[in-house]
């Protein structure tokens, strides 16, 4: 009885690694083989590409495109829109450059001045007796 629960064990110790390996290979070979898939499915039809194209268009540009009930991209007609959809949208360049070149750069250095008279002001409140 020994004997077999020592034998078990010292095959379980050997097999265990060789186990593992070949769960963590399949696991590599299954992940590799679904990238490859996504590679081929990306690389599609025509029809494919454009209606991937318009999907990421009515959901990255959702003020601009929505889908309409067959599936194909249209203007939006705000029926499904937010009522907040200006406060809760997801942050779009385009927004942040909405004012025009250095308009950016203008509000900073505004922001920098202000700062600087502010800090004039309190070192002069701090100097004086």
């Amino acid at each position: 009885m020994m004997c077999a629960a020592r034998w078990l064990a010292a095959c379980a110790a050997l097999l265990a690694p060789a186990g593992a390996t070949l769960l963590l290979g399949r696991g590599r070979r299954a992940e590799a083989a679904s990238l490859s898939g996504a590679v081929a499915s990306a690389a599609g039809t025509p029809e494919q590409d454009q209606a991937m194209r318009e999907a990421w268009l009515a959901s990255h540009l959702k003020d601009v495109f929505e889908l309409d009930h067959t599936g194909r991209i249209a203007a939006q007609s705000g029926l499904n829109m937010p009522w907040n959809y200006d406060e809760v949208k997801p942050r779009n360049a385009r927004d942040d450059c909405g004012d025009g070149p250095g308009a950016v750069l203008a509000a900073e250095l505004k922001r920098q001045e202000e700062a600087r008279q502010r800090g004039e002001l309190s070192a002069s409140r701090l100097s004086s007796p």
